[in-house]
């Protein structure tokens, strides 16, 4: 099993942040162990692959990312012995350069009742020139984009 321990399901990684994980193996099938780590854009397109032949197990390893541009990617550990995987675990994360902050959220009417209707507005705090968009999520629903 690939537990994945710094970045969550749409998270967001910067330039020089790196991606921390650990390969369990509790049944001490360590031998001839591959891990193949695959990096795709929004678009599905290979951008970063590497293969490491037996990596270390039940201990955190540390992943540095290349220089990306900022955007939506897709992260694949693929872990097995040679030719066959055994765990894997992927993740869709946001790779940006500079700080965003949502610096306020109010909304209309200020209280609610379930069921109600409400505008919500947000003041963003962004790098120049970026041009972010907002998700509205409750638990794994988008309610809003």
């Amino acid at each position: 099993m690939i537990e994945v321990r710094s970045l969550n399901e749409g998270g967001v990684m910067r330039a020089g942040e790196s991606l921390s994980f650990v390969i369990h193996d509790d049944a001490g099938t360590t031998d001839d162990l591959q891990l193949e780590i695959i990096l795709t854009n929004d678009e599905g397109n290979s951008v970063w692959n590497r293969t490491l032949s037996d990596p270390p197990v039940n201990e955190e390893l540390e992943l540095l990312l290349p220089e990306l541009e900022a955007g939506q990617y897709q992260i694949l550990l693929r872990v097995g012995a040679a030719g066959s995987a055994t765990s894997q675990k992927e993740l869709s994360f946001f790779y940006v350069q500079g700080d965003y902050a949502v610096a306020g959220l109010s909304s209309y009417p200020p209280s609610t009742l379930p069921g109600a209707e409400i505008l919500i507005q947000t003041d963003l705090e962004v790098p120049e020139g970026a041009d972010p968009y907002i998700r509205w999520t409750q638990g794994d629903a988008i309610l809003a984009r």
